[in-house]
């Protein structure tokens, strides 16, 4: 019995190493290092980053924005995890993709997004001329660690041009295993996190729109009224002229 007993710790301890920290601790590390995303981008690009949490168990109030899983103990109880900067997750996610891309040569800046906030007042007060918005949408993103571990995460980016005009957007959404076993892009968190963001920025359609120039704010046509031709003779004019005996061709170029 001991040595099963043993053998369970011993597996948990393991996941928690293929989750870059996640069970020592109950946190998970999201905010240190530069990471390249190598979002294939070869231009300078000017954009902004935003991360907007919109998971329905933070907007409720029932877990911290801080909240990125649970972390279960030998008898199953679940116990959260949070990120380690003690950040809330789409600050962290913002910086490090930020610096990331700023690694890559790229001019980006990265704007804190208020989850009270819409998403179209938002763009309105951030759109400039020359730089891009980039607006990740969070609706799920929590790791589960038991004598298994997996990630559950539903992300949408939507590019915006300088003028607030929605370009594109893109979603990557699942619950995949985590472990050293699992495919290239789910070997660790780590990894996760570079193949689920990472790989939002690297969608055809997402570089395509970041690369893409401005497009001109639709210009609101002005119906201009055509003015009603000048009559130079009054109705008595007129009548007088008959009066006088003049016929209606002497009158029309009178009247001209």
């Amino acid at each position: 019995m001991k040595k099963i007993r043993w053998l369970k710790i011993l597996t948990i301890l393991s996941i928690a190493v293929f989750l870059n920290g996640c069970a020592i601790g109950r946190t998970s590390d999201y905010s240190t290092g530069s990471v390249d995303y190598n979002t294939g981008i070869n231009e300078q690009v000017h954009f902004v980053v935003a991360f907007q949490d919109v998971r329905p168990y933070v907007l409720s109030g029932n877990k911290k924005n801080t909240f990125v899983g649970l972390q279960r103990s030998v008898a199953g109880v679940p116990w959260p995890v949070n990120t380690k900067s003690g950040n809330p997750l789409a600050d962290d996610f913002g910086t490090v993709v930020t610096r990331s891309l700023r690694d890559k040569g790229l001019n980006a800046e990265y704007i804190k997004f208020d989850f009270r906030k819409d998403v179209d007042a938002f763009v309105k007060e951030n759109s400039k001329t020359g730089r891009k918005i980039l607006v990740f949408s969070i609706y799920e993103w929590k790791t589960d660690v038991y004598f298994t571990s997996s990630i559950h995460y539903n992300v949408l980016l939507t590019v915006y041009d300088s003028n607030g005009i929605k370009l594109v957007d893109a979603r990557r959404q699942g619950s995949d295993a985590l472990g050293p076993n699992e495919r290239a892009g789910r070997k660790n968190l780590t990894v996760a996190n570079i193949d689920i963001i990472g790989g939002l920025l690297k969608t055809p359609e997402i570089q395509a729109a970041l690369l893409r120039g401005d497009v001109a704010a639709p210009v609101e046509k002005k119906v201009t009224a055509i003015p009603e031709k000048e009559e130079k003779c009054s109705v008595q004019q007129v009548l007088k002229m008959k009066d006088a005996g003049l016929s209606d061709n002497q009158i029309q170029a009178a009247c001209e």
